[in-house]
């Protein structure tokens, strides 16, 4: 199976198992978490484009699964973030400041700090490849 496929077909069935419980799980609602167009989204869960890192990081935590599940290197989707993944003080804040806002307030900022969180990787990346 392609890899982007397989991993469009995971987040697919996580998605449409959550709408099962919470009807807000549409496309739209996740391109908006992600700041992408829906047809964009569309795109990379039909496995037409691929997902970012970041965006696979996000998507993650968001169904509460690890990045292996998402690619494919591991079968069970259950995610334990006392296992997998520490947070930092300062990260564990910022995620209690986000749940205390109202949704729409929620997005924007969450869309804003995603943006500028991509921007300075992009940019640390670029000046490490200067370095070398």
């Amino acid at each position: 199976m392609d890899v982007r496929k397989g991993i469009g077909e995971r987040l697919k069935k996580l998605r449409e198992k959550k709408k099962e419980t919470d009807s807000r799980f549409t496309q739209q609602y996740i391109a908006d978490y992600l700041g992408v167009s829906r047809v964009a989204y569309g795109k990379k869960e039909t496995g037409e484009n691929p997902f970012t890192p970041e965006e696979l990081l996000l998507l993650s935590h968001l169904y509460k699964v690890s990045v292996d599940y998402l690619l494919g290197n591991e079968e069970q989707s259950v995610f334990d973030p006392k296992e997998k993944f520490k947070i930092d003080k300062e990260a564990r804040e910022l995620l209690e400041l986000l749940n205390s806002l109202d949704e729409n307030t929620r997005r924007e900022l969450s869309r804003d700090i995603l943006t500028f969180s991509k921007g300075y990787i992009q940019a640390e990346m670029n000046q490490k490849k200067k370095n070398y």
